[in-house]
């Protein structure tokens, strides 16, 4: 077959020559066949529309002949492609990367400088390809020290530093310093052993982790010096999470670690209802109920406790006070109120009788006679013969005899100031005696 009838035969088959479709397959091989012959300074690469590579190329020989060649190089372009595509794929996922990744060789020069190293450390890719890593990114007060992670990556491997996070300080493009975490691996490309950084700017968490240390540590200070026992419990589980010296003094615990919150409470069914109260509302307030010592010795107490998250988890912080000097003192406040009410009653009662005794000890009314004779003496025998008796054993007046009313005072009504009483009783008859206040008005 002449080399002619091989170009038109392969022409329509053609689909790209060096990369460049064929749009009008006679146009092509009459430029084939213009050519051949020819020497030809670097061969042609032709793709075939059923995925096939070729590399041909024409040789003169000195005999006015031409060695047509044509080598199938199919394998060889499916290796490329599969290169350019796990490269194209890296450097997708290298650039895709929050954290900043530098890749060195075993000089320290940069080869890789992904898209967030550029935004971390203020370089363009293009600026620190070839340089020195020590000399773009490391203090310069750190560049002589052998235990920064970027200054000898090529004794990273027996120094045992591959694989391990370790806190570094580097320096941005404007000379600031900021601190980053480095972890380093290495790897052979090429035939050549390459290293590979990941830096993380931790300047940010440093800071965060700074203001919850501090954060942690005044809750701690002023729950410690709180005088109010503070007590922690985690939800999920029921653990103590946190107990306050005051509380660990007041349950009697040495320690809190692994101590169930359900310890404490003498009646299982009374800690279900506190804990639905506390889910319903999300917090109790001064809860009377009782609860129980390290020892089992149990006593009053009030809880206010609240929801809220410890560590990321939810918890239920709680202020236990104890009632049992509170309760005693109630009970000592009932017993005397009540003592006080009994003296009451008793200085009333007492006060009754001092009334009645002095009525009863008042001197004997001396009586005149109708004539204006002095009976004080006759009245006195009278009352000291019918009432001294009754009157020692501290019994009221004389039955027969109404009570006499002082001087000045109105005579009650029946009493001895009533004439008509008298009268009937026979008082105002001729012979009888008849009342005077002789002690009052001794000349009547």
């Amino acid at each position: 077959m002449s080399a002619e009838a091989i170009i038109r035969r392969s022409a329509p088959s053609t689909l790209t020559v060096n990369g460049v479709p064929v749009r009008d397959t006679d146009e092509f091989a009459r430029r084939r066949l213009a050519q051949f012959g020819k020497p030809s300074e670097e061969p042609m690469e032709l793709e075939w529309r059923d995925s096939r590579w070729f590399m041909v190329s024409d040789h003169p020989t000195a005999e006015g002949g031409v060695v047509f060649v044509r080598t199938d190089i199919t394998e060889q372009k499916r290796v490329q492609a599969t290169l350019r595509d796990n490269e194209a794929f890296k450097s997708a996922m290298i650039n895709a990367s929050l954290d900043p990744i530098i890749t060195t060789n075993e000089s320290g020069e940069i080869l890789e400088f992904n898209h967030a190293a550029e935004r971390t450390f203020g370089y363009e890719r293009g600026e620190v390809l070839g340089r020195q890593v020590v000399d773009m990114l490391v203090p310069p007060a750190e560049r002589r020290s052998g235990d920064h992670g970027l200054v000898n990556l090529a004794l990273a491997r027996e120094q045992g530093a591959l694989g391990r996070r370790l806190e570094v300080a580097a320096m941005h493009s404007d000379g600031s310093i900021f601190a980053a975490e480095l972890a380093v691996a290495d790897s052979i490309l090429h035939g050549q052993r390459v290293f590979t950084a990941y830096l993380r700017d931790i300047a940010e968490r440093q800071r965060m982790e700074r203001a919850l240390r501090d954060s942690e540590q005044r809750f701690r200070s002023i729950a410690e010096a709180h005088p109010v026992p503070v007590v922690i419990v985690r939800v999920a589980d029921g653990v103590v999470v946190y107990a306050s010296p005051s509380a660990r003094g007041l349950f009697g615990m040495t320690d809190y670690l692994g101590v169930r919150a359900a310890d404490f409470h003498s009646d299982p069914e009374e800690r279900r209802r506190i804990m639905g109260i506390i889910e319903k509302n999300g917090a109790v307030e001064n809860l009377e109920t009782t609860l129980r010592r390290a020892g089992g010795t149990t006593f009053p107490a009030a809880l206010t406790s609240r929801q809220i998250l410890w560590e990321g988890q939810p918890a239920i912080v709680s202020g236990v006070v104890d009632l049992t000097e509170a309760k005693k003192a109630a009970a000592e406040i009932a017993r005397q109120r009540e003592a006080l009410a009994h003296s009451e009653k008793l200085a009333a009662l007492g006060s009754l009788l001092a009334g009645v005794r002095a009525r009863a000890q008042q001197p004997a009314l001396r009586r005149r006679r109708p004539g204006g004779h002095a009976a004080g003496a006759v009245l006195g025998r009278h009352a000291r013969r019918t009432c001294g008796e009754d009157q020692a054993r501290r019994r009221p007046l004389c039955p027969h005899r109404q009570d006499i009313p002082r001087h000045g005072a109105a005579a009650p009504a029946g009493g001895v100031g009533d004439r008509s009483q008298r009268r009937d009783r026979g008082v105002d008859r001729p012979g009888r005696l008849q009342p005077a206040y002789d002690r009052h008005h001794p000349g009547s």
